[in-house]
């Protein structure tokens, strides 16, 4: 994965490399990014007119602090693999429900719930092994961190895997 940030009137600087290599530790969550941009509509959950953000500056992903609406992304996330893979998908622990955009933005699955002009189901799930999506979470953080990427719209950023 890597990550790019954003500012209004200078040009789009790249970002640290969240690198996606044959042998990455959070490989599984960048492959589940990739194909959430290259493909779309076979991502769950299903809409043939699904076009998630964040791979363009024109469409950034913007960060959220309000723990209430992070909490909403990750928990439709999670029904969303729960209704799909049913209650047990996880298997005990072994996955976790990565979602993508995150739920740490504006733009995660919860999103036309507080923006009415919002599309539905453009978002994708993907049970991947916990491990996995612990490692992809902490890039992210991090990333955040390192670039004091604040809340809202005036600090995008854009996320690809290579």
């Amino acid at each position: 994965m890597e990550a790019r940030h954003q500012d209004h009137d200078r040009p789009t600087r790249r970002g640290p490399r969240l690198g996606a290599r044959q042998d990455a530790l959070e490989k599984e969550a960048a492959e589940h990014i990739k194909r959430a941009y290259t493909s779309p509509g076979s991502t769950t959950p299903k809409n043939p007119k699904k076009d998630i953000p964040g791979s363009t500056a024109k469409r950034p992903l913007t960060r959220l602090f309000e723990e209430k609406r992070r909490e909403a992304n990750r928990n439709l996330s999670i029904k969303t693999c729960k209704d799909t893979w049913g209650k047990d998908y996880s298997e005990g622990g072994k996955y976790e429900c990565d979602e993508f955009p995150p739920s740490s933005t504006y733009q995660g699955s919860a999103q036309p719930r507080y923006d009415k002009n919002a599309p539905a189901d453009n978002y994708s799930v993907l049970p991947i092994p916990a491990d996995d999506n612990n490692r992809g979470g902490k890039i992210i953080a991090g990333f955040y961190q390192k670039n004091r990427i604040i809340d809202g719209s005036d600090d995008g950023f854009t996320v690809s895997v290579k």
